[in-house]
């Protein structure tokens, strides 16, 4: 393991001096706030939406967020009634000091900083990570980690310019291998932050943040995962060109065990010694700024402990009461997240229903926008531009379905055939907008389905998991509905 983590470290670093250019001296921190929110309660209006008490109170206007508040999360961060971005266990960090131990509260220690220039004054400002470490408690390593900046405002005089408490894996979360974590990287106007971990199945990953004109961006984002140095899946997103890279290898064992019978010394630290089955570039959506890329991280929601909901809205059609909905909270299991919405799901068994809610932050609203059959329902994907993505089964009893070839006896039960994947708009008008029905040449082999989605550019790359058979890889453009087959892994 020693090796390969040396080889990330060594790699990342030579690969953030290589992208750097120039940076601003402008400074700016995006910080959600802490205070505590509150429930409000439903009432229906007469012309069918769910609204609050406090919603119907006369309130000013809020305007949508400028383009200058989505990239630095500025305006954006809660007021006193809003949503509680941060547990109670992180406090706010000090807005001056004299060096960087200044800032490190009580019960806290500094355990990582890394030296760079990024206001380009000649003198060193810092990028630190904190550790929580009560006195006489070893419950510390669920507890979230503070990433911080500070820059120079002269000789001995430095102010804070941001901290995020989700972009830093916590003590717990390397698996066996432990704390995941790994030193930072800096040089000039950007940092690296490294983790690795996991057991027989092991991961990196490998995120840089530029500062340019004030603000702090993502700029490249590596990440990898498999069994041993077997990598199986690789991702790149380089934000300097715009280009993503992806390299997929077959997950089983057979094929894993012959590369591994035969891999010399030297191909432990080179993902590339043997070829992939599938390599795909995508098209990658502007860089998010490093407070976006915080409430994107798919641990963030961990990190809210109340919530304020104004407005319930229904969807046409579903039938279902304000008071009915199941109202999100720390049991709440998150399907998506990011610094405007939430994506969730609910069961209601005497309906046999999953409901699928997104919940609008800013505006503190919930909407159902789809009710599925429980047996037909699969999994939440994802959400881009507005639009919400879920997957459901194609069953052997759904009308038009022909789920074996001419000759092969029908299976007795209701079995899973195929999937497809559902665009739905904020108003719940939905449509299908991909099907994979493939026809079987076995009656008694149905395998698990299930769609593995991304998007960037406006163009959606589904993978079709089916058990241990070869999953098929396709492209959808989302504006004009093209889908074409990119390959599939593996490629026997």
């Amino acid at each position: 393991m020693g090796v390969r983590i040396k080889f990330l470290q060594l790699f990342s670093a030579l690969l953030t001096i290589m992208m750097i250019s120039s940076c601003s001296s402008d400074s700016s921190g995006a910080r959600p706030g802490t205070e505590d929110p509150v429930q409000a309660d439903v009432t229906q209006t007469s012309d069918g939406q769910a609204e609050t008490e406090a919603s119907l109170q006369t309130e000013p206007a809020m305007d949508s967020p400028t383009e200058t508040e989505l990239r630095t999360g500025e305006g954006m961060q809660p007021d006193p009634n809003d949503v509680a971005r941060m547990p109670e266990q992180v406090p706010d960090l000090l807005q001056t000091g004299r060096n960087i131990t200044d800032f490190v509260p009580e019960h806290w220690e500094l355990m990582d900083s890394a030296e760079l220039d990024y206001n380009q004054d000649g003198i060193p400002d810092y990028v630190g990570v904190l550790q929580y470490r009560p006195p006489n408690s070893e419950n510390y390593g669920e507890l979230p980690r503070i990433l911080f900046a500070i820059y120079s405002e002269g000789a001995k005089q430095y102010r804070l310019d941001f901290q995020d408490a989700n972009l830093i894996r916590t003590m717990s979360e390397g698996g066996i291998f432990g704390d995941p974590y790994l030193p930072l990287t800096a040089e000039k106007c950007a940092f690296t932050i490294h983790t690795y971990g996991g057991s027989a199945w092991r991961w990196s990953e490998d995120f840089t943040y530029i500062y340019k004109e004030g603000i702090w961006y993502l700029n490249r984002a590596e990440k990898t995962y498999g069994y041993g140095f077997y990598v199986t899946d690789y991702s790149l997103n380089d934000y300097e060109t715009g280009i993503g890279i992806r390299k997929k290898r077959s997950s089983n064992f057979s094929d894993m065990e012959l590369v591994l019978e035969n891999a010399g010394e030297t191909d432990m630290d080179d993902i590339d010694a043997y070829p992939f089955d599938l390599i795909y570039e995508v098209s990658l959506d502007a860089p998010p700024t490093l407070y976006q890329a915080g409430m994107r991280w798919w641990l963030a929601p961990d990190r809210m402990t109340e919530w304020r909901v104004d407005t319930i809205e229904i969807a046409g059609g579903i039938d279902l009461e304000p008071d009915q909905v199941q109202l999100p909270g720390e049991n709440t299991v998150f399907k998506y997240n990011d610094e405007e919405y939430m994506l969730y799901h609910f069961f209601k068994e005497d309906r046999n229903k999953e409901y699928i809610v997104l919940y609008e932050i800013r505006d503190k609203k919930l909407s159902v926008l789809a009710a599925v059959e429980k047996d037909h329902f699969n999994e939440i994907v994802t959400l881009y531009q507005g639009k919400v993505y879920y997957s459901s089964y194609i069953k052997e009893s759904d009308p038009g379905v022909v789920q074996t070839s001419p000759g092969v006896p029908e299976k007795q039960d209701d079995e899973e055939v195929g999937v497809r994947l559902h665009q739905v708009d904020k108003d719940g008008t939905q449509q299908v907008i991909f099907a994979y029905l493939p026809e079987r040449k076995q009656s008694d082999d149905y395998p698990y389905y299930s769609l593995i989605c991304e998007i960037n550019g406006g163009v959606l790359v589904a993978e079709v998991y089916i058990g241990d058979e070869a999953h098929p890889f396709y492209k959808i453009d989302l504006e004009s509905g093209d889908t074409q087959f990119m390959g599939q892994v593996p490629k026997k």
